[in-house]
């Protein structure tokens, strides 16, 4: 009788399927990570933008994108290089992750195809400009030499980026062409509030308060196309817990200086912020979550993860994991 029962348990096993697949993450569309002003995708194929982030993505089953579009240009001009990448894959939606300036340069986009476009999520986004952006251009004006000099520099830095980044080749073209797409007072111009207003005024001011510090609809009509809107931020400028062995660190470090910069960029504003961008720009159709404390660039897993007490990565996976229980 043992054997028998033995027999039947072996047999039972044997039909036990193995251990299903991790799908947390697997999202109907490709999501598509659009980085911000000054972003890039892998330099060296060594450090991403988005640390780590397409990894934990993709480990639970996400398809994941990660283009690159230009260091340093306008809105409509990165949205126009997004739209070109987008319309050359084979996919036939996308959810779109947008980070900083890649928040309105995803919205351009999301006017031209919005038939391709499942879900704009706005992280950290300039969606109705940057007080940073405000305070440089009246800094540095448009058109003299202390402004020539600061787009001199940034146009360098863009094209140095360039050369470091693994399969931009947009801009590898503009290197080799002269056709160049890095604009440094294209850039800062684009995200001033004055500038934003304009923009969000053609833009409908879809997914957005008009008039105040309120929060916009979940979904945005594009031309009788519905796209589901989303958005988290932060309210932390300085996140690092810095100690006095961390000088040994250079990640850490790195950390301090960054936390130092957004702290004094932070003044600039009476609203809470990121250090570069305040809770009311940064809420676009649905608000997640617009408090978290993490500063701008910790909203993309830098430096080298070092986030203080939030796991950012977790914030990706836990809305891709939406967007897929909602079907996108």
């Amino acid at each position: 009788m043992k054997q028998v029962i033995l027999a039947l348990g072996l047999l039972l096993s044997s039909l036990t399927p193995a251990q299903a697949a991790d799908t947390y993450t697997q999202t109907r569309y490709p999501i598509v990570l659009v980085h911000g002003v000054m972003g890039w995708d892998s330099l060296l194929g060594l450090i991403e933008h988005m640390y780590r982030i397409p990894y934990e993505l993709q480990r639970s089953g996400a398809k994941v994108y990660v283009p690159t579009v230009a260091f340093l240009n306008s809105n409509e001009y990165r949205a126009d290089q997004l739209v070109r990448y987008l319309s050359a894959l084979e996919d036939y939606k996308f959810n779109l992750f947008a980070h900083s300036q890649g928040a309105p340069t995803s919205r351009w986009a999301a006017t031209v195809i919005p038939e391709r476009i499942a879900s704009i999520t706005s992280i950290h986004g300039v969606n109705k400009g940057s007080f940073f952006a405000d305070t440089f251009v009246k800094a540095v004006p448009q058109g003299t030499v202390r402004g020539g000099v600061i787009d001199a520099l940034g146009k360098t830095l863009g094209y140095l980026a360039t050369l470091l980044d693994a399969g931009n080749s947009d801009d590898l073209t503009c290197l080799t062409t002269g056709r160049c797409s890095q604009d440094s007072m294209a850039a800062a111009y684009t995200m001033t509030t004055d500038e934003m207003i304009r923009q969000n005024s053609l833009l409908g001011w879809q997914g957005l308060d008009p008039d105040g510090c309120g929060t916009g609809s979940e979904d945005l009509w594009i031309y009788g196309h519905r796209i589901k809107a989303f958005s988290w931020g932060g309210t932390d400028p300085t996140t690092t817990d810095f100690k006095w062995y961390d000088i040994f660190r250079p990640n850490m470090v790195l950390n301090e200086a960054e936390d130092a910069f957004l702290s004094l960029t932070a003044s600039f504003s009476s609203r809470p912020s990121d250090g570069l961008t305040d809770i009311c720009s940064q809420k676009f159709g649905r608000v997640i979550r617009i408090d978290y404390p993490l500063n701008h660039f910790d909203a993309v897993n830098h430096i080298f993860g070092e986030t203080g007490s939030i796991n950012v990565p977790s914030l990706y996976r836990a809305q891709a994991n939406r967007l897929r229980n909602m079907g996108l």
